[in-house]
């Protein structure tokens, strides 16, 4: 009764602790902007969205209202808003968002298009499409930002890595290895730039004790190296702490069948520790990772 529950108490503690969005926001729209639909009424769009890879994350939301509405309660005459992204697209100052949601209680397809800093400043589209209407209806609207600021970015790359998984940790005094649990992410961008954070615990599974904590934890919060030897290998660099204690920390990891990876802290000499060194590797157990070159 108690191993078992120490086994969930520990893997809630670890996942509590690793898992999230594992994934940089390489293109995406974002910003508030005010349109004029027509001699009266005025359309804001609020929009923050991000895709990464295949990861699409954020939404939208829009309202028309008439502000010259002599009704104590101006309610809005059209409330559109995403539930679900199917893609977000970014050429050059342009960038395209489709999504699922509704308009005016309706579900529908709806379509964002957004121009950022055009001759004129910035402009935006906006269409929502009924999905099971009878009736061959739309609401669409667009012009130029009066108020507000909409921003259209693509952040290019070199380089990129992400994982979160498992590995085995032999210990010499029990036939049962520990588990070292991992999450990862870092990318190095043309102009240099790297950007990164590395997650890290070691704990026994079977542990008798109602809660368990971590053998080993690893953290560094800026990856500051990211090298790539090969094209399904990265390498990783940081500094953090080991068990609380200032370190120097390397992964490597392989993008492979099985994927492989490896971790080593070092405590300097002006940071001294009882646990000076530690390292860990080996195939994974559970997990992915992914490595691209581009």
């Amino acid at each position: 009764m108690f191993r078992r529950t120490a086994i969930v108490l520990v893997a809630a503690i670890t996942l509590a602790a690793l898992s999230g969005a594992f994934a940089f926001a390489q293109c995406g729209v974002k910003g508030v902007g005010s349109i004029h639909t027509n001699n009266t009424n005025i359309g804001t769009l609020s929009i923050n969205v991000a895709r990464s890879g295949q990861v699409l994350t954020g939404g939208f939301r829009y309202t028309e209202v008439n502000p010259l509405s002599l009704s104590p309660v101006n309610r809005p005459i059209t409330v559109i808003y995403s539930t679900k992204l199917v893609s977000v697209d970014v050429t050059g100052n342009v960038g395209r968002v489709k999504a699922i949601g509704f308009w005016n209680g309706m579900l529908s397809d709806l379509y964002v298009e957004a121009l950022d800093d055009n001759p004129s400043g910035d402009w935006y589209l906006i269409r929502a499409v009924p999905i099971d209407s009878p009736l061959p209806v739309l609401y669409e609207a667009s012009g130029g930002v009066f108020k507000g600021d909409i921003d259209v970015y693509c952040t290019p790359t070199i380089g990129y890595t992400y994982g979160e998984g498992t590995i085995a940790v032999p210990r010499p005094e029990g036939t049962v290895p520990n588990v070292g649990k991992f999450a990862f992410k870092a990318e190095v961008t043309n102009d240099g730039n790297v950007r990164g954070v590395i997650h890290y615990v070691e704990y026994y599974p079977y542990s008798n004790s109602v809660v368990s904590r971590p053998r080993v934890t690893i953290y560094v919060p800026a990856v500051q190296r990211l090298e790539f030897p090969g094209t399904n290998e990265a390498v990783l660099i940081g500094r953090g702490t080991l068990n609380g204690r200032l370190a120097d920390v390397v992964v490597r990891v392989i993008d492979n069948r099985p994927d492989f990876f490896y971790i080593k802290a070092t405590c300097p000499p002006t940071s001294p520790s009882v646990w000076p060194e530690y390292s860990a590797g080996g195939p994974l157990t559970s997990g992915n990772i992914t490595v691209v070159t581009l």
